[in-house]
């Protein structure tokens, strides 16, 4: 297989939009360890290794006050809240709360692949509204997805989402995503 990559689309939605005023002066550094400079155009992609170190330093710098892995799940909150401030999230709004959550969670291993060349996921309806999740890959982050798809099922109108996981098998991981409309 080749090299696993996370495209820059990720990158911009990471760190221009949903952490644009919360990086310090330190993470910014950490990150030009890294090889992602973000003052200056962002690479066309990273490794998967370096997007989860990324994650992982993110979490920790911008989220102190949590713990590990509820730094990772704001993270993951917050990188969907980036997307919908973007011109093509205010565009799509309307259309994800059409579509309501069970369909726009039918559609997340196709939107996955816009992000990186390596996960993969099936979507099994459990219940009207309750769904399963199968990724391939989370890495040592699940709770960044779990975060995502919080925030995902949100947007798409739900009142009330739980979004619990199984990380039996790293690093593939189980969700269950169940809510209230």
């Amino acid at each position: 297989m080749a090299e696993k990559l996370v495209f820059d689309t990720s990158l911009d939605g990471l760190f221009h939009r949903a952490l644009s005023g919360r990086i310090t002066p330190e993470l910014r550094t950490e990150l030009k360890g890294l090889g992602i400079d973000l003052g200056k155009k962002l690479p066309p992609a990273v490794s998967r290794e370096t997007w989860y170190r990324a994650l992982d330093l993110s979490a920790r710098a911008c989220f102190p006050s949590v713990d590990a892995r509820a730094a990772l799940r704001e993270l993951g909150v917050q990188m969907m809240k980036g997307i919908e401030e973007t011109f093509f999230g205010k565009t799509m709004a309307p259309v994800v709360r059409m579509l309501g959550p069970r369909r726009i969670l039918e559609r997340v291993p196709k939107n996955m692949k816009s992000a990186n060349n390596f996960a993969e996921g099936s979507v099994i309806r459990l219940e009207e509204h309750a769904m399963q999740l199968d990724v391939n890959d989370v890495g040592d982050a699940p709770e960044v997805m779990q975060g995502s798809l919080e925030q995902i099922v949100r947007w798409a109108g739900a009142k009330t989402v739980d979004v619990t996981f199984t990380f039996e098998q790293p690093p593939a991981a189980r969700f269950i995503v169940r809510w209230t409309e």
